[in-house]
């Protein structure tokens, strides 16, 4: 999305909650609201938006499971992140420097765990 990649998230919410006015089980514009929202600052509905997503089409949004994953981490929620990011994992899809990103996080939110 060009709001997206030019940095105007708050164009982008706009734009992508018309779109899902018309089509609210889009799984790709919710993952692209949630973007947006955390750029934005509004976690919460990230995550809402992220969950929504998942619910949506669960086996085929490794990336989703990834953003979450990072959203998750920085709010110190590590259990939710190591699953959110294993999971990521394992649905692949990811390019190489994502999966590293991911891993990396992963074991981030493993070492709070211990």
């Amino acid at each position: 999305m060009i709001y997206q990649t030019q940095a105007r998230h708050a164009e982008a919410v706009a734009t992508l909650d018309s779109l899902l006015e018309l089509d609210p089980r889009h799984p790709g514009a919710l993952h692209r609201r949630a973007l947006s929202r955390s750029e934005l600052g509004d976690s919460n509905g990230a995550l809402v938006d992220y969950a929504r997503a998942i619910e949506l089409q669960p086996r085929n949004l490794g990336r989703v499971y990834a953003d979450r994953g990072a959203l998750l981490v920085e709010f110190a929620r590590y259990a939710q992140a190591f699953g959110d990011l294993d999971r990521a994992l394992q649905l692949g899809g990811l390019s190489p420097n994502r999966t590293e990103e991911t891993r990396r996080l992963r074991e981030q939110a493993r070492a709070h765990l211990r």
